[in-house]
């Protein structure tokens, strides 16, 4: 048996492939602009979370509770997610604003998924980082606490009660990273240490200790002292750290992480630069601030 087509059923036909295909073209058109206007509006909200983490950011370093690696870090990453989010939105902008061609259909529906699975990771580093900023990451350790007169060694043995500051800053940040077991994290102490501008008495054992550590045959003023002194204390709290650490860290499964150290000496700077009534001799500025901060690879 054979089957014919007459010219009208043929033209029919063809009208009504084409319509078909019209209607599909416009249909996945429709679908993505409405695709493209709901990335605008993340990418806004993503701005605007970027905005209110930079003030939360901007809050706790003006208070001298973030040091400034982890201040300069969050804002480096901030700003890029932003730039990023402000380029998506414009380039979305634009594409909304002109005729969507059928040929640039398929390559535009790509771009969108790539742009979300971007935002995805984006989202949780921005979260994580909100976590770390609402965590108490500093502590402020006065020296006459926690070492003897003129000494610039942490006794353990003979003040114990000293160091438990710097036992919790090691258990708050064992307990964060808790939090995030599947993630390759990298933490980071940064250890600090001040002295006023008092004078070291001249041939005291600490003044020879002293001069011994920087070098007999130097000349040294009494603010090189101050900073000497400051940095050993900044390595002795290091080293607590660290025997802290390796004693919470022996039946915990804590995944990838890795911490670094960095223990410096400032000698006579000031603690807080927004503090105008610092004295020669005062006990605000012989300090020891432990900041801790943990970040996953951004």
């Amino acid at each position: 048996m054979k089957f014919s087509f007459k010219p009208v059923n043929l033209i029919i036909l063809i009208s009504s492939v084409l319509l078909f295909s019209s209607c599909a073209v416009m249909k996945a058109r429709k679908e993505l602009k409405q695709q493209l206007r709901t990335d605008m509006q993340e990418q806004q909200s993503t701005i605007k979370r970027i905005e209110s983490l930079d003030s939360s950011r901007l809050a706790k370093f003006e208070k001298g509770e973030l040091d400034d690696q982890s201040n300069q870090q969050i804002g480096w990453y901030n700003d890029s997610v932003k730039n990023v989010a402000m380029k998506h939105y414009m380039e979305d902008r634009i594409i909304l604003s002109k005729r969507i061609k059928h040929k640039a259909l398929d390559s535009l529906v790509l771009r969108i998924i790539k742009i979300k699975e971007q935002a995805k990771g984006n989202l949780d580093n921005l979260s994580f980082i909100d976590n770390l900023l609402s965590t108490n990451t500093f502590t402020r350790l006065n020296t006459a606490s926690v070492f003897g007169p003129g000494q610039f060694i942490i006794d353990l043995a003979e003040n114990p009660a000293g160091a438990d500051p710097l036992k919790l800053a090691v258990s708050d940040m064992l307990s964060f990273v808790s939090k995030f077991p599947n993630r390759k994290l990298n933490g980071t102490f940064v250890v600090l240490g001040y002295a006023d501008a008092q004078q070291i008495a001249q041939g005291s054992s600490l003044d020879s200790l002293l001069r011994e550590s920087l070098g007999k045959f130097g000349t040294w003023v009494n603010a090189d002292l101050n900073r000497e002194l400051s940095r050993l204390r900044a390595g002795s709290v290091t080293s607590v750290i660290k025997i802290f650490l390796g004693e919470q860290m022996k039946n915990k499964q804590m995944g990838d992480l890795k911490i670094d150290y960095l223990p410096q000496g400032r000698g006579e700077e000031f603690p807080n630069p927004r503090i105008k009534d610092y004295k020669e001799n005062d006990e605000r500025r012989r300090v020891v601030l432990v900041y801790w901060s943990v970040f996953p690879e951004l």
